[in-house]
């Protein structure tokens, strides 16, 4: 190597130290950089976090930041996986998290909080609310406690599935147990739970051995040798998956063959009503297997939540409805449990007047949305909410805009006494959020982020712009640090069982920061490439 390349020699590992030290260098130098890219951000710091036990038994808080960068970019950046000590407490973990906000100096930055709905995330939330305030900072934890559509659509579908009321009980106890087993005691259990309950025992017990998947694999029906998909607790859209690949024509054969010519899965055969019940339920899930798609990306915000979830409560009335004239008892009461616990979390969001600000804040919605969707009532008790906080938290005590801000800066004095007899709307101080919902929706706007980001709209809409920055800066889901914990079990592997807190947090967020780095790199060149195509149109 010295050979081809005389500067080899102070490039190669001479020591079980070397590789630390230089991840603990390039980590050092990289935080700088995502310290000045917080400083400079135009959005508050809102944050996704979660607790996570890593393989070498680490009680980690993994804590990502989520705004908009000074050039204008949604940016996601992991701050840490922070080890938490002593209980998993909101307290202990809001200790945890306050250290890694000091360490990146942004307590005066901290927007909201978007995570699951555990009951110690509400703890901790207030315990940093209570922190900050004998700072003197104002930190509501009502207001800027938000929950991840993702882990809502989860449990409601979860109700669904088991939602009969003499099933629940035993679906949460057979849930307790760290692995799924096919032993003929927890088998007999999952029985019990009717056809969901027997799809599950066939799958495992199927997917159990080599053995028995090479013999699935070999059955006649089964032509292309396929395996097959199973449920799980906790990943989320499971059963869909599962269940929509089971009724693929030559997998549903290959099942019903196996269960045929094997006694031990033979009281789990499934049966014709069976594999009616599993279309109907696996028809219901795709929706939400959709909506979970849809909302999940990097790109997806706030002002989603709302239109999801009212979408998801008009798909369960609608199958309530027609099930009920069918008479179908199975699935009526999943309907109902399922609905049930949507409503319980849908309700939650009024506890938070974020989730409608940020609809309003897009510029295909503003009320035109709610006034469709919504009865007229709650639209009438909504508005001075939305007012209220624009008012408290956005509004500038400076003078409000002109009724005529639309119209082109330079006008003749005889333009102006045009308008002055004819214009319809008039003539008025009208505040910012006045004036914007007096404009036109516009239709099929992809991006409300990067229209409000647009030099027109902040000279128009100065403080209502940087209120709807703020908002449409939060994820729709508190997806990225489960990502960063997946990205964290393949570096922690048996060869590696020792790694501390300093070196996983550092390996982790090096490998964040370097894949945001090139994902941002991609967004301004498809940015230069849209302004070269607009600047040939122009010149054609």
């Amino acid at each position: 190597m010295q050979f081809v390349n005389p500067e080899a020699d102070r490039l190669i590992p001479k020591s079980v130290a070397t590789i630390k030290s230089w991840v603990t260098r390039s980590y050092a130098q990289e935080q700088l950089e995502i310290k000045q890219q917080l400083h400079s951000a135009i959005s508050t710091i809102h944050f996704t976090f979660d607790l996570w036990t890593s393989p070498n038994r680490l009680a980690l808080l993994g804590v990502v930041a989520h705004y908009t960068s000074e050039d204008g970019l949604l940016r996601h950046s992991v701050l840490a996986l922070k080890e938490v000590h002593g209980q998993h407490s909101g307290e202990n973990q809001a200790q945890a998290f306050l250290e890694v906000v000091d360490e990146y100096q942004i307590r005066n930055k901290i927007g909201y909080m978007m995570t699951d709905n555990a009951t110690n995330n509400d703890t901790m939330i207030k315990e940093v609310s209570r922190r900050l305030k004998e700072e003197g900072i104002d930190y509501d934890p009502t207001l800027h406690r938000l929950r991840c559509n993702g882990h809502i659509i989860n449990l409601a579908v979860r109700s669904f599935l088991h939602g009969q009321e003499n099933q629940r009980a035993l679906f949460k106890k057979i849930e307790k147990s760290e692995e799924w087993k096919t032993d003929d005691a927890e088998m007999a259990e999952w029985r019990n739970l009717g056809t969901l309950g027997r799809v599950h025992n066939v799958v495992y017990f199927i997917t159990k051995t080599p053995q028995r998947l090479q013999t699935f694999r070999k059955l006649p029906g089964n032509k292309d040798g396929l395996s097959l998909k199973r449920d799980n607790k906790t990943r989320w859209n499971s059963w869909y998956l599962m269940l929509d690949w089971l009724l693929k024509d030559n997998i549903r054969a290959a099942v019903d063959a196996y269960c045929a010519r094997e006694k031990q899965v033979e009281r789990d055969r499934l049966s014709y009503s069976d594999w009616e019940n599993m279309t109907k339920i696996r028809n219901f899930l795709k929706t939400f297997f959709e909506i979970t798609k849809e909302t999940e990306g990097r790109e997806s915000t706030l002002d989603q939540i709302l239109q999801a979830m009212d979408f998801l409560l008009y798909e369960f009335e609608n199958n309530q409805k027609l099930y009920k004239n069918q008479g179908d008892e199975y699935m009526i009461s999943c309907l109902d449990a399922g609905w049930t616990k949507m409503k319980k979390y849908y309700k939650n969001t009024d506890r938070s007047v974020a989730y409608l600000a940020a609809t309003v804040l897009h510029p295909s919605c503003k009320w035109t949305y709610f006034e469709s969707a919504w009865e007229p009532s709650w639209v009438t008790s909504a508005r001075p909410k939305l007012v209220a906080f624009w008012r408290n938290h956005y509004k500038s005590t400076a003078v409000d805009i002109s009724s005529y801000a639309t119209s082109p800066p330079s006008i003749s004095k005889l333009q102006s006494w045009r308008m002055s007899h004819t214009a319809r709307v008039p003539s008025r101080a009208m505040d910012e959020l006045e004036l914007y919902l007096s404009q036109p929706i516009i239709p099929d706007l992809e991006n409300a982020l990067e229209w409000w980001l647009h030099s027109a709209q902040r000279k128009m809409y100065p403080n209502l712009s940087l209120m709807a920055i703020d908002l449409l800066s939060i994820p729709a889901m508190s997806a990225e640090p489960e990502r960063v914990f997946s990205e964290a079990k393949l570096t922690i592997t048996d060869d590696r069982n020792r790694l501390k807190e300093e070196s996983i947090n550092a390996l982790e967020c090096l490998k964040s920061w370097y894949k945001s780095l090139d994902r941002e790199n991609e967004q301004k060149k498809e940015i230069e490439n849209e302004a070269r195509q607009e600047d040939a149109e122009m010149v054609l």
